[in-house]
């Protein structure tokens, strides 16, 4: 029988809080001890801001970790119920449909970030702390909300490994926002399904700002030879412990 919210905190990986929200976090043996880069790839399939990301308890453990919107008192969430909102399930009941532009429209203008029409999608002014602007494209059966946190024509090999380990370090803090690695830039992106869009989509839009302004300045920084080195030098030094001498506590 499926369980209430109210009994989700009782169900490991299954964490119910406050406003009607579900957060997922799942094991993923087979991704353990896979490169950033290969989760940041892989994460890029995962509907919505699910991502993957590592489990600092369980050195090598990997996890999947999302939030889902299920308000309502009559809302009920096991683990068939998030593996079919994920699309995990074989044969789902109809194929996705595109989101209409008054639907998206809607939102948007409701979201106060001033978005406006450029050609099939809509971008708004880089908001105070935001280098850059929102962007909002249709994508399949949904919409894919992004921010560009770096830029590059080049980029060196150790710029691209530091990056990807920042960039899947810090999604761990996010919510409704995951980091993506390209080979010109690197972004926070949330993507939302037509049938999501009136509980999800103004979450995607403050979850990629609120990224935004946390990660670009020190995205931005890894592309500096000085700084690379040095961030690099500080994740292969060992771990110090409480009452290591070294450790200075």
């Amino acid at each position: 029988m499926a369980e209430s919210k109210r009994d989700l905190p009782t169900r490991p990986g299954l964490v119910a809080e406050g406003s009607g929200w579900v957060v997922l976090r799942r094991p993923m043996p087979a991704r353990n001890r896979q490169p950033a880069k290969t989760l940041l790839s892989l994460a890029a399939e995962l509907p919505g801001a699910f991502r993957y990301v590592r489990e600092l308890r369980s050195p090598g453990a990997v996890l999947m970790v999302g939030e889902i919107c299920c308000a309502g008192d009559g809302v009920s969430f096991d683990e068939p119920a998030v593996d079919s909102w994920l699309g995990q399930l074989a044969g789902r009941s109809s194929p996705g449909v595109s989101p209409s532009e008054d639907a998206v429209a809607e939102v948007l203008n409701e979201s106060g970030l001033g978005f406006s029409r450029r050609e099939s999608s809509w971008a708004a002014p880089a908001p105070a702390g935001l280098p850059g602007g929102l962007v909002v494209n249709p994508v399949g059966d949904g919409v894919r909300v992004e921010a560009v946190l770096a830029a590059w024509d080049e980029i060196s090999w150790e710029s691209s490994e530091a990056l990807a380990e920042f960039l899947l370090a810090a999604q761990a803090g996010l919510r409704c926002a995951r980091c993506e690695l390209g080979s010109h830039s690197a972004k926070v992106v949330s993507q939302v399904r037509t049938e999501d869009l009136g509980q999800h989509l103004m979450h995607g839009l403050r979850g990629v700002a609120a990224a935004a302004r946390l990660l670009t300045r020190e995205a931005s920084a890894l592309l500096v030879p000085e700084v690379v080195h040095i961030y690099l030098e500080l994740l292969t030094r060992p771990a110090r412990q409480p009452g290591d001498p070294r450790s200075g506590r």
